[in-house]
């Protein structure tokens, strides 16, 4: 294949990568002075859980099957080795963290099955963290089982930390040629990184093993591969233009939240690289790591993973598409094409595409089983809090799994043997689950973006809380451990950990409770201290409407369809049909003989006539008028299974239908349209710098 028709190919997969995000600080930028990376899971069908892999012997002989991770198929096995270490989540019980995210690349470079490829990112993630201790070792496995067992899957870049290093490493299959090819490079000490479905190393250092390691046929076979020119000299070879080349999209959809976290810590970054973010200048590329200005706490790290670019040039709460409140929520695919041309939205960090995320800490100052903690939280980043989870934990929450899998599922997973119960996935609904009890919260707040500040509030709280009770509990955890007492150590952070868990699982369900009471039926509902329960009175629904600017809108919006009109008054059927004052059953009928009328004598452009209701989507018939006007109630309802839960169905629905009414008829409060900038989450966020403070002391 010739390298224009190679070019060609990255382009056409580049919109379809799957998404996730990595920062990442060292231990000199961190204010804690410790190693930091943050890691979001995105993918529309991805649960969020924490898995849980215990530490195991294994007899001489053993084998270790592999499916590939992607779509559960069976992929062949290999040898396991005499002793595994436990995993909790994506660190292991020596503080070795791994995240990672796929920048796809040429597609043409993934080992086919055929050539005995059995080995892919998620299998490669998940066994170096049941074999290795530091992110050396990790880096050294992952070169051993691709040369044995192939690589089953395009180009992906890994963070792969440990208490006194952090890597960035990047990795593509060598197409028909069993094998990989990678580079990893250490990140240096008081620097910040990271990584978004885009390759960033370029240019790299040859000889130099100590921050530098690279499979040792990675430029020969580049060349063989007719990637890189025979006679150019190896110091050139640039790993992101052989494997992932800079696009637009690269630079507008994955780089720009590498951007958008360098900018909080350095703030040359924002100018320096804006052109090149934009996907303009693309030449220019960003640094693969910086050195910021101000140390970056853990508390900062949180909240710039639910960044959505505020008050930056690719802000979402300004233009059209954020509805009357300012939603910075975009419904996927992120970009689209209308006569010809190609649209874009923006694509931040925070996403409602996220399964799990986390923030990992690794404390090389402190004892393993305390050292280490990730900072667990599901779905969308800005929409939901954290609990710690310790490497040392030998059991999670089971409102963080899914429900175990049976028969012939069971097999479709390299970690099945080990799941333990759940309460549900990602098909299968309950108020038990962590993930489905945020996703309410979320979507509501998608529909009815004032209720975002809420959330913000709830998060801050609840976070505020969490480092208090972390600092006081790893007090206790590090005297227990100083005393020889390793097993009570493990169970008091294990047992931290689940009450955490199950308690924010509660706390979301009730704030959801809160936010569709609030904001039912397009109100700003609130209890009226003055008047006793039960009276009327007690409840105040206050009309808010649309913030004022939105009203603008809607009118300068107005002014131009009347411009299509063919008489300067009102339509005279559409005057004929609001002077009825129908009913909606009556008007449901009615409808159907009115609207050819109204419809000819507005006269209104195909490209701007939209379908706003069941009249509009369907055809004008007999058998229309006859369905609309039907006494016979609806089929019926399926609800689905709810497990554990107090609430019952009717409240459930109830509360259902409410969050799906605000996001059509809700008002904005006195907020005007235009100033809503959603500056509350960084407010919130420098407001509970003190109780990170009191954690971070320990």
């Amino acid at each position: 294949m010739s390298t224009p028709l190679r070019l060609a190919c990255v382009a056409l997969v580049l919109a379809a990568a799957s998404g996730c995000t990595n920062f990442i600080v060292t231990k000199g930028a961190c204010e804690e002075g410790v190693n930091m990376i943050s890691y979001t899971d995105d993918g529309g069908n991805n649960y969020g859980e924490i898995q849980l892999l215990p530490a195991a012997d294994h007899a001489a002989g053993a084998t270790r099957k592999i499916w590939r991770w992607e779509d559960g198929k069976y992929l062949g096995e290999i040898a396991e080795i005499a002793h595994t270490y436990r995993v909790v989540g994506n660190m292991n019980e020596h503080q070795l963290s791994i995240g990672e995210t796929t920048f796809t690349g040429r597609p043409e470079l993934r080992n086919p099955i055929e050539v005995g490829a059995i080995m892919d990112y998620a299998n490669l993630m998940s066994i170096s963290l049941q074999r290795a201790r530091t992110a050396r070792e990790a880096i050294a496995l992952i070169d051993q089982l691709t040369t044995d067992h192939g690589y089953a899957s395009t180009g992906e870049s890994l963070t792969i930390a440990d208490p006194d290093e952090i890597w960035h490493l990047e990795i593509v299959g060598k197409g028909k040629e069993k094998g990989a090819v990678w580079v990893a490079r250490r990140v240096p000490d008081g620097y910040i990184g990271g990584h978004a479905n885009q390759a960033r190393i370029t240019t790299f250092p040859h000889h130099d093993p100590e921050d530098t390691r690279f499979s040792k046929d990675l430029v020969p076979w580049a060349k063989r591969a007719g990637y890189y020119p025979a006679a150019a000299a190896a110091e050139a070879f640039d790993f992101s233009a052989m494997a992932n080349p800079i696009s637009f999209h690269g630079a507008r959809y994955g780089e720009v939240r590498v951007w958008d976290f360098f900018r909080r810590f350095l703030p040359s970054v924002e100018l320096d690289y804006l052109q090149y973010v934009k996907g303009f200048e693309l030449k220019a590329r960003m640094p693969l790591w910086v050195k910021p200005t101000q140390k970056v706490t853990l508390n900062a790290t949180f909240w710039a993973m639910r960044s959505h670019f505020e008050d930056t040039f690719f802000d979402m709460g300004s233009d059209v598409g954020a509805g009357p409140y300012g939603s910075m929520m975009r419904a996927r695919p992120t970009s689209w094409h209308y006569k010809g041309v190609e649209y874009v939205n923006e694509r931040p960090v925070a996403a409602q595409q996220t399964g799990w995320h986390f923030v990992a800490v690794m404390r090389g100052h402190l004892p393993n089983a305390v050292g280490g903690v990730s900072w667990y939280g599901v779905d969308d980043t800005s929409h939901g809090a954290r609990i710690p989870v310790y490497c040392s934990a030998t059991a999670v929450p089971a409102g963080w799994t899914r429900s175990p899998r049976s028969g012939a599922l069971a097999a479709q997973s390299s970690t099945s043997a080990y799941w333990v119960p759940g309460s549900t996935d990602e098909a299968h609904f309950s108020l038990d689950s962590a993930w489905w009890v945020h996703n309410l919260v979320a979507n509501l707040a998608y529909a009815r973006w004032t209720a975002h500040a809420d959330v913000t509030a709830e998060i801050r709280e609840v976070e505020v809380e969490a480092f208090g009770a972390a600092s006081v509990l790893e007090a206790k955890a590090l005297a227990l451990l100083r005393q020889g007492r390793d097993d009570d150590a493990a169970q008091l952070l294990t047992e931290h950990t689940v009450r955490a868990g199950q308690a924010l699982v509660a706390r979301w369900l009730a704030l959801w409770v809160r936010l569709v009471v609030k904001y039912r039926d397009g109100f700003v509902v609130w209890q009226n201290a003055s008047k006793p329960n039960g009276d009327l009175a007690s409840t105040i629904a206050q009309e808010v409407g649309y913030p004022e600017a939105w009203y603008a809108y809607i009118a300068r919006d107005s002014q131009r369809l009347q411009g299509k009109l063919s008489a300067p008054a009102p339509a005279a059927a559409a005057q004929r049909l609001y002077a009825q004052q129908l009913n909606t059953h009556e008007c449901a009928r009615a409808v159907c003989p009115l609207e050819a009328e109204i419809e000819a004598e507005l006269e209104i452009a195909p490209e701007i006539q939209l379908v706003t209701n069941v009249h509009n989507a369907l055809p004008c018939t007999s058998e229309r008028a006859a369905m609309e006007g039907r006494a016979t109630p609806p089929a019926k309802l399926e609800v689905p299974t709810v497990h554990g839960s107090e609430l019952g169905y009717g409240m459930l629905l109830a509360a259902v239908c409410c969050s799906l009414v605000v996001g059509a008829a809700a008002g904005g409060g006195a907020v005007h349209w235009a100033e809503l900038r959603r500056r509350a989450a960084y407010a919130q966020a420098a407001s509970s710098d003190g109780g990170c403070a009191d954690y971070r002391s320990f």
